[in-house]
């Protein structure tokens, strides 16, 4: 004879809400699963065409890796996706993600590619000045060892460019920890400014008094500097 069991109302509850739990997960993970699946099939599909769409190659790798929905695949880890579905090797992945964390669209392409791209990424990131891709394209590189040059980025090469971004690595290692601070300072500084509309004439660490120091000249927005 077998024995009945009765919930109550508390465990009815209980069992309801645990299911509508397990239902929103299952639903939630499925979703995921479709999203990884959709631009996984549009990488594969842009590969093909990779020199023309290799910034909405590195769009959607980042947004695979920044939502981790590599997880909703089972996957531990970024790297393990990109192995396992032999997406792109991993130095060729970060090398898009950086692109488009760098730049627009537009931006990348007047670059011309993918490696020449990534270059001026690199380039951004090493140089102490408060250069973006923009400022870049409109007011060229600084050359020569006193950056008294200019040469408009577009015209350069994806090695020129590097070599570029080299050199500014190793001014920046060749510095003191207090130039390097007053550096970067300065080219927070700079962009913030430029961000609230002010136009900046000046702006750069100077040595002063034996300490480091931000010198900054610049003209609220509709007024003229002095």
């Amino acid at each position: 004879m077998q024995k009945r069991t009765t919930k109550t109302k508390g465990q009815k509850k209980r069992t309801a809400v645990q299911v509508r739990a397990a239902a929103i997960a299952v639903e939630a993970g499925t979703a995921a699963s479709r999203r990884v699946a959709e631009l996984l099939d549009l990488i594969e599909r842009k590969k093909k065409l990779i020199g023309e769409s290799f910034y909405e190659i590195g769009l959607a790798l980042r947004e695979i890796k920044k939502k981790k929905l590599y997880a909703s695949l089972g996957y531990k880890s970024f790297v393990a996706l990109l192995d396992d579905r032999d997406v792109l090797g991993h130095t060729q992945a970060s090398k898009l993600i950086e692109i488009v964390d760098a730049m627009t669209r537009d931006q990348a392409l007047a670059l011309g590619g993918v490696e020449k791209a990534y270059a001026a990424a690199r380039l951004v990131a090493e140089t102490t000045e408060p250069d973006t891709i923009g400022s870049l394209l409109t007011s060229g590189v600084k050359t020569g060892s006193h950056g008294r040059g200019r040469k408009h980025l577009t015209s350069m090469t994806a090695r020129d460019i590097a070599a570029q971004a080299s050199a500014e690595r190793k001014r920046t290692h060749e510095k003191s920890d207090a130039e390097r601070a007053a550096d970067a300072g300065a080219k927070l500084a700079r962009a913030t400014l430029r961000a609230a509309g002010f136009r900046v004439v000046e702006c750069k660490a100077v040595h002063h008094a034996k300490e480091w120091r931000v010198h900054v000249i610049a003209a609220p927005p509709g007024r003229s500097s002095h």
